[in-house]
């Protein structure tokens, strides 16, 4: 059984091994010139492949988000493809609650009939696109049998990315007064959706990330819907950053815009250029073509201040992030190097980045005071570096670090022949024997 101090050493060397791997480096960055504001309740903007916050205005509030609402439901609609529940050519059935719902023109609608038959595919085109309410409760009827149940579902998946203060009523986003089955009619008939611009844009990034093919759909201008065997219906698109419309911003291809009384004019848009594509929210513009004017603000804004830099290169030293200890080796250390280039977001004219780096070895490489044994060849892969920007911005829900990279060694290590291993032993022996005599001497006198 190991000794009282045994256990202390290995302890003490433990947390020591996890100070010197989570150390952060104090360098200075270059902050985006020119903040700005838009015409917004909130607004946010994120890089899509790192999830990281680019632009924040008060994106932390939770606001109503009309039929923005539709991306959760399009992603459990992706996911039930995916999954095997339904297929592209099923059909969907119409319910009565359905068919009224979809002919009320006063609502985003293709009018739906149960004398008709739609495919999964038809009908999420014209959520998309037309942001076709009765469409979207139709499907979310034929994921869950109910459009209740299909709520729970909503609820679980927006959880687990994270998002803890979502209120999710429906499946498309409509006040609560237009429901026609309710099991609560407690609700005010104007309570209705609510996420923060930050959760919308974790909505967004899981969609895009998990299912790129939406953009198929959203980057038409027009679709054609096919309502009955004599009528079809050429769906323009709400989002008038397309091509053919006034707002046209020739990067945008997505997604889906939002408006009700209490939320006012919304838009959660993507756009690429070059390689960088990112995430815009904005919610509660005081216009409808004003939300696309607050998008292009903040794209503009965007794409002018930040752009991808390396800020390493494989092989070269992560210098903020302490030598690993190495046992039974002619070195008693070894430094960690990057195992590839790591690129991150970063303002313009970024020389420095304020980082936290930390380095998380290998499973079942390390002792239990988080040391590594001899030999150890040069550029052996030792575990992986998260790099994280350390700003009051962070990321979107579910995002820790904005980039990774495998941790290599910088040197080979030897191992150490039998005698040099026995001299270390007999002298730590000597050396802690002399400490517990020190320790005797000190208590008795």
């Amino acid at each position: 059984m190991k000794s009282k101090k045994s256990i202390k050493r290995a302890v003490l060397g433990l947390l020591l091994f996890v100070l010197g791997v989570m150390t952060p480096t104090v360098i200075k960055a270059a902050e985006p010139a020119n903040a700005l504001s838009v015409d917004a309740k909130g607004a946010l903007v994120a890089d899509l492949e790192t999830g990281k916050v680019l632009v924040d205005q008060n994106g932390s509030e939770r606001l109503p988000i009309a039929s923005m609402t539709k991306l959760i439901t399009v992603y459990l609609i992706y996911q039930a493809i995916e999954e095997g529940q339904i297929a592209w050519d099923d059909t969907v059935p119409i319910s009565d609650y359905v068919a009224t719902i979809s002919n009320n023109m006063e609502l985003s609608n293709v009018p739906l009939s149960a004398y008709e038959v739609y495919t999964v595919k038809e009908l999420l085109e014209s959520v998309l696109v037309y942001s076709a309410n009765g469409s979207a409760i139709a499907l979310a009827e034929l994921i869950a049998g109910s459009e209740e149940d299909f709520v729970t579902k909503m609820n679980d998946l927006v959880s687990g990315w994270g998002i803890n203060d979502a209120i999710l009523l429906n499946a498309s986003g409509l006040p609560n007064k237009y429901r026609l089955e309710k099991e609560d009619d407690s609700l005010d008939p104007d309570a209705e959706n609510e996420m923060s611009a930050r959760d919308v844009a974790t909505v967004a990034y899981h969609l895009l990330t998990d299912f790129p093919e939406v953009l198929d759909i959203t980057a038409q201008p027009t679709v054609d819907f096919r309502a009955d065997a004599n009528t079809t219906i050429e769906m323009h698109s709400y989002n008038h950053m397309l091509e053919g419309y006034d707002s046209y911003y020739e990067d945008v291809d997505g997604l889906k815009t939002g408006t009700t009384d209490g939320s006012g004019a919304s838009f959660t848009g993507t756009a690429k250029k070059d390689d960088f594509r990112v995430i815009t929210v904005v919610i509660g513009s005081s216009e409808a073509e004003e939300r696309f004017h607050a998008t292009a603000q903040l794209l503009d804004f965007t794409f002018k201040n930040f752009k991808k830099t390396t800020i390493a290169n494989a092989g070269d030293p992560v210098s903020h992030v302490k030598s690993i200890p190495v046992i039974k080796g002619k070195e008693k250390e070894v430094g960690i190097s990057y195992g590839s280039n790591v690129v991150m977001m970063a303002p313009i004219g970024t020389v420095e980045m304020d980082l936290e780096a930390v380095f998380t070895p290998d499973k079942g490489l390390t002792t239990s005071d988080g040391k590594i044994e001899a030999p150890i060849e040069k550029g052996e892969k030792l575990g992986k570096v998260a790099l994280t920007v350390t700003d009051d911005l962070g990321f979107i829900a579910g995002r820790k670090s904005e980039a990774e990279s495998d941790a290599v060694a910088s040197d080979s290590v030897a191992k150490a022949n039998i005698f040099v291993r026995a001299g270390r032993v007999i002298s730590q022996f000597v050396k802690d024997l002399w400490s517990s005599a020190r320790e005797f001497i000190n208590a008795i006198l």
